[in-house]
């Protein structure tokens, strides 16, 4: 018992200093099938498809990704058997990580690009009236996320332009505001695979007017930037591509776990008061 004590008592004085949040993993998603490949262009249900998420990287939701079938300005998003890859289009995770995530989550993925010019992207909080299911021709072309008054609440931008020809730049933007904060050269092979850590703090919430703030890291270059939510379709991530086969793999989303508060802590001294009463 006295040792059962000095071990609570031990466990309260690690809560008090304050433990960092935790994380556990809701979503994952290694692509290892194959979907999308129907030569019918009458069948255009599966001409684009990525299918459900495989969460062999753990967690459990499940969904089935929401992408535009209609072939509008050339899109095609398949999956190739290990990894999902997106042809000028747009592919939404149809799962609201508000409801799995209330004060933020992590997503982390890979990324290859084709050569040539063109942009990856990931947007959070796609208005709800813009669906990409519902929204006939809405493709990598568009910079709806980022430009049209209801875009996306923030969005990184991975792009590639002449001005950076070997050079990939990184721009986070926010619904109608202008590129908030440029990072050059992330990279400085265009065709090589790139790892991205995306985190998302909603320290009040998803609801319309609260603060958010975007951090992203790719490679050794890390950028955040603050952002306030419009409420729509907050929780939904959306990835988008204007080339002809980037290719994404080991996308896993971790949910931010809230550090013990001040009444869990009440609790706690409370039972190891009754505790100690015992041992006496």
């Amino acid at each position: 018992m006295i040792r059962l004590l000095c071990a609570s008592l031990t466990l309260l004085a690690a809560l008090a200093v304050g433990l960092p949040a935790d994380a556990t993993v809701v979503f994952s998603d290694s692509f290892a099938r194959t979907e999308g490949f129907d030569t019918d262009p009458s069948n255009t249900m599966n001409f684009s498809s990525w299918g459900d998420n495989d969460n062999a990287l753990g967690g459990s939701a499940v969904q089935t990704y929401s992408m535009d079938t209609s072939r509008g300005g050339g899109a095609q998003n398949t999956v190739n058997g290990a990894e999902g890859v997106i042809k000028n289009g747009a592919v939404q995770i149809n799962t609201d990580f508000a409801a799995l995530a209330p004060i933020g989550f992590t997503a982390t993925f890979d990324f290859t690009r084709t050569t040539g010019n063109g942009f990856v992207a990931v947007a959070l909080g796609l208005d709800d009236t813009n669906q990409i299911a519902t929204t006939p021709g809405f493709n990598g072309n568009s910079f709806l996320f980022t430009t049209a008054a209801n875009g996306a609440d923030t969005s990184a931008l991975f792009r590639q332009t002449n001005a950076h020809p070997t050079n990939g730049t990184l721009e986070l933007r926010d619904d109608l505001a202008a590129v908030s904060q440029t990072i050059d050269a992330f990279y400085a092979n265009r065709e090589s695979t790139q790892s991205v850590i995306l985190t998302v703090d909603a320290p009040s919430g998803y609801g319309a007017g609260a603060p958010g703030t975007l951090t992203v890291q790719i490679g050794a270059m890390t950028a955040s930037q603050a952002f306030v939510f419009d409420g729509l379709s907050s929780g939904y991530l959306s990835i988008y591509s204007n080339q002809t086969g980037t290719r994404i793999d080991n996308l896993v989303v971790t949910a931010t776990i809230p550090e013990p508060t001040s009444a869990v802590l009440a609790l706690a001294f409370a039972g190891v008061a009754t505790l100690r009463r015992r041992v006496r």
